[in-house]
């Protein structure tokens, strides 16, 4: 019984393949994105240019979805929106469109994301998308 409690979480690999899939790195990169738009709107209005940001999540529809909005003075300036497509999640607006896919990384027993080829974080997703709506 010792030796199973010795196994680490990387040995435990079918639990961690089963939660390599779409919806569940939408759901990393929702809780990210939140975080990311919180922090902004937590900065100075001289930081934040006057801009006001906000998340609004859409669960209604074939695809789940995630739209971010810059504001001024109430007003919609500029917006980022992901969706989580069938297989991919797709990330559009402020000047920028792209893919996230996951994949399998058997060696690691990990679920990485790939954009355009390369292995990103999920907060290197979030950047990508939201940088130039920041401060673009």
């Amino acid at each position: 019984m010792m030796e199973k409690t010795r196994l680490s979480d990387r040995t435990r690999w079918a639990l961690r393949r089963a939660a390599c899939n779409l919806d569940a790195k939408f759901e990393a990169l929702r809780s990210v994105v939140e975080r990311d738009v919180g922090d902004m709107n937590g900065l100075t209005e001289e930081q934040r240019r006057g801009y006001t940001f906000s998340v609004e999540r859409e669960d209604e529809g074939r695809y789940p979805s995630l739209t971010v909005r810059r504001m001024e003075s109430g007003k919609e300036e500029s917006v980022v929106s992901f969706m989580c497509m069938k297989n991919m999640i797709a990330i559009g607006g402020a000047g920028k469109s792209f893919e996230v896919v996951p994949r399998w990384n058997g060696e690691t027993t990990s679920c990485d994301l790939y954009v355009d080829g390369e292995r990103r974080e999920v907060w290197e997703v979030s950047q990508k998308a939201l940088e130039p709506l920041f401060f673009g």
